[in-house]
């Protein structure tokens, strides 16, 4: 019987016109509302106080998707922030997702602000606390806080972090990507010369093209 039903299926299957065989399987991507819905679900779940942090974790997940406004990334990053202090139980791995996830909702909240100073150091914070969570993103976590710090102005603060990083050769021997990213990081937040001293160097260039050029000390 089984035999005679595997011929059936392979004869149906043969069947089958190769306009259908080529069509692709497409799946939709869930509508907002279906994100904010699961949201709630997830928040209305009665579960194990040790299961807590994950539930936290898998809402502002949901929300994160959604989030549109500096605000709704503001209270996806205080969920992640929540998820990631809500049980000493919590494991090390849901833990250090749950700040990074943090630190990166404290971007968008801050890339999306008409003032972000408060956000980005939030943001800052919230990478330096994702290293202290596990020595193993402690370097990610670093060159993450530099970078942040960059984008938010602080060029002195990210030059000095990049700078302890730089000293700090061995530890970023196995992280090629974050080396190079110190490196050009170090660049971008070199400071600038004061007027009399850039004249004075600029006028050694051999010709004025290079006039609006910055050159770091």
């Amino acid at each position: 019987a089984i035999a005679s039903k595997a011929s059936e299926n392979a004869q149906a299957t043969q069947s089958l016109s190769s306009e259908d065989t080529n069509k692709p399987n497409v799946i939709k991507a869930p509508e907002a509302d279906q994100y904010a819905q699961a949201a709630q679900q997830v928040a209305d779940l009665k579960v194990n106080p040790k299961s807590a942090p994950l539930v936290t974790l898998t809402q502002a997940s949901a929300l994160f998707d959604i989030a549109k406004t500096s605000e709704e990334y503001v209270k996806v990053a205080e969920l992640f922030t929540k998820a990631a202090t809500q049980s000493e139980d919590i494991e090390a791995v849901a833990q250090g997702i749950a700040f990074r996830n943090a630190a990166i909702a404290y971007e968008e909240a801050a890339n999306l602000s008409k003032n972000p100073g408060a956000l980005w150091k939030r943001a800052a914070d919230s990478w330096e606390t994702f290293g202290k969570a596990n020595s193993v993103y402690l370097i990610n976590a670093q060159v993450n806080k530099a970078r942040v710090l960059r984008l938010s102005g602080d060029r002195v603060g990210a030059h000095k972090l990049y700078q302890e990083l730089k000293r700090n050769q061995a530890s970023l021997a196995d992280y090629k990507d974050l080396a190079q990213q110190v490196k050009i990081g170090l660049v971008l937040t070199a400071p600038v010369a004061d007027t009399k001293a850039t004249k004075d160097r600029k006028s050694t260039r051999l010709n004025s093209s290079h006039a609006n050029i910055s050159y770091a000390v």
